[in-house]
């Protein structure tokens, strides 16, 4: 009997390898065994050899300061504050995290500082639990450069115009130092290449803006070397399907037209031609039709509609009018519309729904939470109408001289995002989001059937974040991927879906979804199974005051259902109280117990989690009432 099962479970194993290969793509496999190949055989070493680096060369040579951009008071003192802890020797480490470097940093942390002289193809990236490789990475994505230029760009004092334009060359020098041209880990990811890229190209066009300046050789040297660096891995980018094959795409046909603008040809027409198509490309397969990005992340959708931004503030700078078309906007328009939708108009957060690395490019000047900023930015440099209720985070970001439009707008009780695996609900007292598989591309972590509960700015039902993709403990990963990180059932022992590695689930469900609306209630019935035959059902009522969860496991198999919180609950003659003024009630025994959650990059808070168990081939039923007032 053994034997038999043993059988089947490989046999079941190599069937869903099989349709994992389908799923990922021939082409983009063989794009990884090809990298792997080249790693292997010093391809890149050789490829792209290690050269010397330019010393002695400035960054940028200014003149007199011809102009001052109009700016919002708030703003203005906001951009001097952030802009004066970096002359101080103060960073923002994922935004929110003041970090002292002193006068140079230590761009090399943890244990990269002992790869730093190695070609970028021989480091090993979060080999050592707790060498978390984007510890180095955040602080060489260079949004201090821009953040500099635009503090000496509206600054009415002389000395700290100065004082900025030093401090940024200080540190640009320093780094190049430290970080030689195609050695170390700062060198070793094309779309970390491609950020600083993106940020020096902007920050140069502030200074000829505001100073009648222009490109020393440093700074031409840096982004030449950048662009054969982030050519020469391209393939490997495209094989991810992610964020990164898009950023590096964008940054390898901009950069090319920025050094063409100041007369240095790194590549002939006819190879950013083949940019040009493989933005169209990516686009056309990674931004998908409900306007969501392919990674099935809010944070990471933030992250790409930023760097979408970035790139039409270097596209209107050089006048090139890559974003005129109206397909192309269209795509905007509508990466912008999903946006706007999951922030909460009370806090400007939004819900923490699948990876979040940390990464955020818009140039703001509030929490990395607040994801309002992102919202105006974009619509201001596309020119998109933008809700009225963000309009207060024009104190939040510098858009670089593009006007915000504010609009009056209807807002939706209910909507869906088809292709991310989205249901927005909004009644009078609260907001709902529902997280369902529909698996395109790589599901990243066990939240399908995830419901998200906001109630006036109080993220109620939270998802638990990701923390660090290389954590000090290694089950950290686990934890906060794995289906009770979640607000969903889930099986009490063993995985509804097996892992392959870190990144990559070797199934990906789908489901079954019937919805139907009055002008009363939004009813909700999903159902997600797996190649097991396991299946778990999630039926929901949304009325104006209370939602009604209906939750049914498999039949062969214990199960639970997870509810996150921020904080402990309290028991109440009303039922349980999850926060103030909402009340769970459950008709099956509930545990509480602390648990972790992270909002923000290796941020880990203590917060609570709800457990509910039941028998296999059971219902649970539980009701949400939110009251109007509290």
């Amino acid at each position: 009997m053994s034997s038999l099962l043993m059988k089947y479970i490989g046999c079941r194993r190599l069937l869903l390898k099989i349709l994992l290969i389908k799923r990922l793509g021939l082409i983009n496999i063989l794009r990884v065994i090809r990298h792997r190949l080249r790693l292997r055989n010093k391809y890149y070493e050789q490829a792209l050899p290690v050269v010397a680096v330019p010393t002695d060369v400035g960054f940028w040579v200014h003149e007199d300061a011809r102009s001052r951009p109009s700016i919002d008071l708030t703003l203005q003192a906001s951009v001097l504050e952030r802009a004066n802890e970096v002359t101080c020797g103060w960073f923002r480490r994922f935004e929110d995290d003041r970090t002292f470097e002193g006068k140079a940093p230590e761009w090399h942390k943890v244990s990269y500082a002992s790869s730093k002289d190695e070609h970028f193809s021989r480091v090993k990236l979060n080999e050592s639990p707790g060498a978390d490789v984007k510890l180095c990475w955040d602080l060489s994505r260079f949004k201090w450069v821009t953040q500099l230029a635009i503090a000496a760009a509206v600054s009415t004092d002389e000395d700290k115009r100065r004082m900025y334009l030093d401090r940024s060359e200080d540190l640009l020098g320093s780094w190049v130092a430290e970080n030689g041209y195609f050695m170390g880990v700062n060198w070793a990811c094309g779309q970390e290449v491609s950020i600083r890229g993106l940020h020096l190209m902007v920050s140069t066009f502030i200074y000829e803006t505001h100073f009648n300046s222009r490109p020393a050789k440093g700074l031409l040297a840096l982004m030449q070397a950048s662009y054969e660096r982030v050519k020469l891995t391209i393939d490997y980018s495209l094989a991810q399907d992610n964020n990164h094959s898009l950023t590096e795409s964008l940054f390898l046909y901009f950069s090319f037209n920025f050094l063409k603008h100041y007369g240095i040809n790194v590549a002939t027409p006819k190879e950013n031609a083949k940019n040009l198509r493989r933005i169209d490309r990516v686009m056309a397969r990674l931004i998908q039709r409900d306007g969501s990005f392919a990674m099935y992340s809010v944070n990471y959708h933030r992250a790409v509609c930023d760097i979408l931004s970035l790139s039409k503030v270097i596209d209107e700078a050089l006048n090139i009018g890559y974003w005129r078309s109206k397909d192309k906007l269209n795509c905007v328009k509508n990466m912008h519309a999903f946006l706007s939708t999951l922030v909460d108009p009370v806090s400007g957060r939004a819900p923490n729904i699948g990876h979040n690395d940390g990464s955020l490019h818009a140039v703001q000047f509030t929490s990395f939470d607040d994801f309002s900023p992102s919202v105006v930015f974009m619509g201001a440099v596309f020119s998109l109408p933008i809700n009225h209720i963000f309009d207060a985070a024009c104190s939040n970001v510098y858009c670089f001289g593009f006007e915000p439009k504010f609009v009056q707008m209807k807002a939706e009780r209910f909507l869906q995002f088809r292709e991310f695996g989205m249901l927005v609900v909004s009644m009078s007292s609260y907001r709902a989001f529902f997280k369902y598989p529909n698996n395109k591309f790589r599901p990243q972590q066990q939240d399908f059937l995830h419901l998200d509960l906001w109630v006036r700015g109080v993220n109620v039902f939270r998802d638990s974040g990701s923390y660090s993709y290389n954590p000090d403990d290694p089950l950290l990963i686990e934890y906060f991927d794995e289906a009770p990180a979640h607000n969903v059932p889930f099986l009490s022992e063993g995985r509804f879906v097996d892992r392959l590695s870190r990144f990559l689930y070797l199934e990906w469900p789908g489901t079954d979804l019937e919805t139907t609306e009055n002008h009363e209630l939004v009813s909700v019935s999903a159902r997600v199974s797996n190649l097991k035959g396991q299946a778990f059902v999630r039926k929901l009522q949304f009325s104006g005051g209370s939602i009604l969860i209906s939750d049914q496991g498999p039949d062969d198999d214990d199960w639970s259902v997870a509810y996150n919180l921020t904080t402990a609950p309290i028991i109440s003659d009303l039922g349980t109280v999850v926060a103030p003024g909402v009340f769970l009630k459950c008709d099956a025994p509930v545990s509480t117990s602390e648990s972790f959650y992270s909002t923000r990059y290796l941020d880990k808070q203590v917060g609570a989690r709800l457990i509910m168990t039941q028998k296999a081939n059971t219902l649970i039923i539980a009701k949400v009432d939110i009251q109007d007032q509290i």
